[in-house]
């Protein structure tokens, strides 16, 4: 079973235990594709959840994640990818 299928499992087990479920989503991370952020959309949208609130990725100094993006370790999107996927979960995501 992987990750994906525990997390849905637990997320659709949730409303036993708790009235109010909300999941944080980031834009930006690398190396996730517009197709792998579609998906991650499309999984959340299927779980028993009342708010979905979507981030952009922040990096902040000195922190691990600014080191290694200093040091080419890692390497983000470019900001003409976000935007993209910024539009695609607008347009994705139902709005009330």
């Amino acid at each position: 079973m992987s990750d994906v299928d525990n997390i849905s499992l637990l997320f659709l087990d949730a409303p036993k235990y708790f009235d109010n479920i909300s999941i944080d989503l980031i834009m930006g991370l690398p190396g996730v594709c517009e197709k792998t952020w579609k998906q991650t959309l499309k999984t959340a949208l299927s779980w028993p959840i009342n708010h979905i609130s979507i981030y952009t990725l922040m990096v902040y100094e000195k922190t691990k994640l600014y080191f290694k993006i200093k040091k080419g370790e890692i390497v983000l999107p470019e900001e003409s990818k976000i935007v993209s996927l910024y539009k695609t979960t607008c347009n994705f995501l139902p709005w009330p």
